[in-house]
């Protein structure tokens, strides 16, 4: 699901558990809740290669907001994403 921004300054905080070998995700925006681009200013996908919480900050003046899990290798993982903006 997506969440409705209140700002342009963004930050997630990616809580991963279980990881195998890794764990792949987006972070995705869009101005009208259909249509959502990665807010990666190089395009590419984040990868997580151990357990643990990681923040993010992405400066983007989108409308919509959401974290798109991409993919896993091995393991079981739990992955959890708080969202927030300022």
């Amino acid at each position: 699901p997506s969440q409705k921004t209140t700002g342009a300054s963004l930050a997630f905080q990616v809580s991963v558990s279980g990881i195998g070998t890794n764990v792949v995700f987006r972070f995705e925006g869009g101005l009208d809740d259909t249509n959502y681009f990665n807010l990666n200013a190089t395009g590419s996908d984040f990868t997580v290669t151990s357990n643990g919480s990681t923040g993010y900050f992405i400066v983007a003046p989108v409308r919509y907001i959401r974290f798109n899990l991409v993919s896993f290798s091995g393991g079981t993982p739990t992955i959890n994403c708080k969202i927030g903006t300022i």
